[in-house]
């Protein structure tokens, strides 16, 4: 089965010999001349000219004249001609997705030559329809008075006047525009078509000269169409359709939809005899993979089984990629000894690592905010995005996580611009911008500077290296490109429309591969195939929002108007890509079609429509392999920490004739009861949980900011004995009690010693103020009841040593905290903890044995940190007894009185007002618990209630996360 371009090649060799030179041959692509012109020459015994090659976009911009330009000039010529037309001043960036969507249409408005007075017409009554509309079918007038019926009764009035105001002049301002651009020589390619075909029509006018050969074309628009009339008038044109008899002779077929009318209008040059090939001898395999990178990892395979049919892998192998982004994780996956590849799709720039850098600071600057005085503050993610970026880590790393660690230290929400200047480059990207004008200029000069420092960090040999420069330089020269169209029409923008244009400019933008284009085996895009012909196939995401995907896309031109105007719709893309499907399998050998069968992001892991139609259709035997992969997830081991002599060092570290200073905390203990396991991260691997920015003030943040401002409202007494008087001095000065708890707010949640912090804070931040205000000021009226008492320690750490016996041995362990408030009465001493949250029973307990009970453990941690607080003041202070006093904030109220309950019963709740009632019990167990951490026999285990582990930072480590 020779390729369909050798076909042609062939017959016009045959037909024209040398003088082959002297045709036009007219391409849907750049990349089928090249293939035609490798096949022409295995033909040649003599050298020749070589033919005449030109796609069909430039030879319709050839005959019409003018010139091309960007999208970007055209959308602000047509915005100054919508502001005439619609006595509006709009600004730039609102009208700029408009504008898009203007070009687009009037694109293909001109590519189906579509008469614009007619389309543009502002329907005021069904009446008008038959008078204005004359010619159109039954079928076409009862769509377009479906389509009124829908403007004059819609519901969403806005939508519908937004719409309709827009569409009354819609004519003129495409009308005025084209006129406009069409006296400056330039236009779009639908203009071009319009103008190329207007000239074809006209007689007297003879633009082609010469014969013109059209090969592997299929659907054609009217322009097209218009030259294909013109050249088979003038007997000048040729015609090459590559089909199969497979879907051409099916009325319903839709990769068949255009080519029927097109060959029975422009009659094949080849013979039918060469279009029989789909039903020969091929093989079919249709395989189902988990996930998208997973069809990348099954090509090693795929490709032994080729080369174990045919050992020679080239140019006669495609590998297919419909979507893009799959590009490097192919070439990651393909085994060394693959030989030559020609990669011809190119990267995608947006995929790379200089794009996202770029991305990042655009992000910086829109979020970026100014205060009073003129200092710009930068939103800490996008600090945090910009600093860990690749090219900034390789560039600086030290300083950069130097900014990082104290931006998070810190807990910076918006960074300030002086905070940043610790290095040169930090000094240039952190400097401000205010408008897209700006920023345009500003990325320019990023790119040149970040190359540099790259250069200079790294081995500019190391091919890593290399190719993030060429990355770098790829946006460096189209960001230039970008900001001469911004400076040559002299507009003015914002970041946000910046980015729309910077991410629309580099939408397409690619980074070339070089390499031999017809030696190896190919790598290429879906719309590359056409044209083409190969023995093997690997086409992988055959599915369905893939292939064909969705293409439906904002136009003023609603689907009813597109259908009784003959303008393409989504059937009409459905049917393109069907026969680029079809057309590539049809003289294949061997094919794999891989795809994902589970839903991944927003792909819905379902098979394209195309794949099931040849399993259903097509009569071949179609081998179907379903990939799975063991997730490891009923198979995962728990993880058992033995305690090694390496660990026993590390827990030797909480004992008493240990010189350091570290011991365990109530949390320490409530930590192994939940998890084993995670008692041994954080507190013998030291494995701490990650630092984040809080953005919003948590309920822990919460409870230090109250801690804090607790204590400096005491200390602002300046006495130890507190009186009744002193707290209603306090309650009765606002202003001051409120500097008290702002203080403390700056401190503990803005790390800054600034008095003035309400301009710092926003949203939630300012109510969760307001809400600790309330808070504190019912906590001093109820501590007024309990008037006079004496401070004995405000947020003070406390310490005792706890005897146990482990492994046969004596020990002593280092136990601690910090006490919230010790006060006393002159007759009680008082040990204070507040807690933020409600009570919800948790200052109550029915029995000792529930502190130390896995299962019970978290309802009654609150009593058992406040009774390791009574033993450890003992311990310390020497006292004879102490009251626990537990405050839970929320509950406060005029008869709140705080402390714990001990439920000896359901109906008996009795107020715990000495710590020695219950002592023996608890440290007695308290020894016990201590003893089974240190017991060399018992490994620190995983917890098997999967509940706990839900948000247990550690989660990521163990695998339950």
């Amino acid at each position: 089965m020779p390729p369909f371009l050798k076909l042609v090649a062939d017959d016009l060799y045959n037909e024209f010999g040398n003088d082959i030179s002297k045709l036009n041959l007219v391409f849907p692509s750049k990349r089928a001349s090249l293939f035609f012109n490798k096949y022409l020459s295995e033909n040649l015994k003599v050298p020749i000219w070589q033919p005449s090659t030109i796609t069909i976009s430039e030879l319709m911009y050839k005959i019409s004249g003018l010139r091309q330009t960007d999208p970007l000039s055209l959308i602000v010529k047509l915005y100054n001609i919508y502001q005439k037309q619609l006595h509006t001043e709009e600004t730039f960036d609102n009208f700029y997705f408009w504008g898009e969507v203007m070009l687009v249409d009037f694109d293909q408005v001109d590519k189906y030559r579509v008469d614009a007075s007619k389309l543009f017409t502002n329907i005021l009554d069904i009446k008008e329809i038959d008078e204005r509309f004359g010619g159109f079918t039954p079928e076409q007038i009862e769509v377009l008075k479906s389509y009124l019926g829908v403007m004059t009764d819609s519901n969403n009035s806005i939508i519908r006047d937004r719409y309709l105001s827009i569409w009354k002049v819609l004519g003129s301002i495409y009308r005025e525009f084209r006129s406009a651009i069409i006296s400056e020589g330039i236009c779009y390619d639908g203009l071009a078509y319009s103008l190329a075909a207007a000239k074809l029509d006209d007689s007297t006018n003879a633009p082609l000269e010469g014969t013109y050969a059209f090969i592997g074309f299929n659907a054609l628009n009217e322009c097209e169409r218009a030259l294909f009339k013109h050249l088979k008038k003038t007997n000048n044109a040729l015609f090459y359709w590559d089909y199969d008899v497979s879907y051409i002779q099916s009325d319903v077929h839709e990769a068949a939809l255009f080519l029927r009318d097109n060959l029975n209008e422009f009659r094949n040059k080849l013979d039918p005899e060469h279009f029989n090939n789909f039903n020969k001898n091929s093989k079919i395999y249709l395989i189902a993979t988990p996930s998208g990178v997973t069809q990348a990892k099954l090509l090693p395979q795929i490709i032994s089984n080729l080369k174990g049919e045919t050992s020679v892998l080239g140019i006669n192998t495609a590998i297919v990629l419909p979507e893009e982004h799959l590009l490097l994780p192919v070439l990651s996956a393909l085994p060394e000894d693959i030989g030559e590849l020609n990669i011809t799709m190119g990267y995608p720039l947006k995929e790379t690592a200089a794009y996202n850098l770029a991305e990042f600071l655009i992000k910086l600057h829109i979020n970026s905010r100014t205060d009073d005085d003129g200092r710009v503050r930068f939103y800490h993610r996008d600090v945090l995005s910009v600093l860990n970026h690749p090219y900034l880590q390789i560039i600086d790393s030290e300083r950069c996580n130097s900014i990082i660690n104290r931006i998070k230290a810190e807990n910076i929400i918006f960074v300030d611009v002086k905070d940043l200047m610790s290095f040169p480059v930090a000094e240039a990207l952190f400097v401000g911008q205010t408008s897209g004008n700006q920023m345009a200029a500003y990325m320019v000069e990023v790119c040149r500077l970040v190359a540099g420092h790259i250069k200079k960090s790294i081995d500019a040999e190391n091919f890593n290296a290399r190719i993030e420069l060429e990355y770098l330089f790829s946006l460096f020269t189209n960001l230039n490109r970008l900001v001469d169209v911004i400076n040559q029409n002299s507009i003015d923008i914002s970041l946000k429309i910046f980015r729309q244009l910077f991410r629309k400019a580099f939408a397409q933008t690619r980074v070339s591969f070089s390499g031999e284009p017809l030696s190896g085996i190919q790598i290429m895009g879906f719309l590359e195939t056409r044209t083409l012909d190969f023995e093997n196939v690997i086409m992988l995401s055959v599915n369905d929002d893939v292939l064909p995907g969705n293409h439906h896309r904002p136009s003023f031109i609603t689907p009813s108007l597109r259908f009784a105007y003959g303008l393409p719709d989504y059937t009409h893309q459905n049917a393109i890509y069907g026969y680029y499907f079809y057309r590539l399998l049809q003289r294949s050998r061997q094919v794999y079609l891989v795809y994902r069968n589970r839903a991944e992001g927003l792909m819905s892991g379902e098979l394209s429509r195309f794949a099931l139609q040849l399993l259903m259709e097509s009569g071949k035997t179609i081998e179907r392999v379903d990939v799975k992969f063991d997730l490891g997830i009923t198979t995962q081991n728990e993880i058992l920490i033995e305690k090694t002599e390496s660990v026993i060092k590390k827990l030797d570290r909480y004992l008493s004739d240990d010189e350091g200073k570290k011991y365990f905390s109530p949390s320490a203990f409530t930590s192994y009861l939940s998890c084993p396991l995670r008692f041994y991260y954080r507190y013998i691997a030291d494995i701490r949980e990650a630092d984040e920015v809080a953005e919003e003030v948590d309920l822990p943040g919460f409870g230090k900011i109250l801690h804090a401002a607790m204590d400096l409202i005491y200390k602002s007494i300046g006495k130890d004995t507190i009186e009744k008087a002193d707290l209603e001095l306090i309650v009765n000065n606002p202003q001051g009690l409120d500097l008290l708890i702002e203080k403390a707010f700056a401190k503990e949640y803005l790390k800054t010693d600034k008095e003035d912090i309400k301009t710092l804070l926003t949203g939630r931040n300012l109510l969760i103020l307001e809400q600790i205000k309330y808070s504190i000021v019912k906590m001093l009226k109820t501590d007024i009841k309990r008037t006079p008492f004496k401070i004995l320690k405000m947020e003070e750490e406390v310490r005792a040593n706890l005897q146990f016996k482990s492994n046969g041995k004596d020990y002593q362990l280092r136990i601690g905290g910090i006490v919230d408030r010790l006060d006393t009465d002159g007759n009680t001493v008082k040990v204070v903890d507040y807690k933020t949250g409600k009570s919800d029973g948790k200052g109550e307990f029915t029995s000792v044995d529930d502190f130390f009970d896995a299962k019970k453990s978290d309802k009654t941690k609150e009593v058992f940190q406040i009774f390791t607080y009574c033993y450890a003041l003992k311990q310390q202070e020497g006292y004879a007894d102490i009251k626990p006093d537990l405050w839970f904030i929320r509950n406060v109220s005029p008869n709140y009185v705080p402390g714990v309950i001990y439920k000896e019963s359901v109906k008996s709740k009795i107020e715990v007002k000495s710590f020695n009632q219950f002592e023996p019990f608890f440290v007695d167990k308290l020894k016990n618990l201590v003893a089974d951490i240190f017991d060399t026999t018992k490994p620190f285990s995983q917890i098997t209630d999967l509940d706990v582990c839900k948000k247990c930072p550690y989660g990521g480590i163990c695998g339950r996360s």
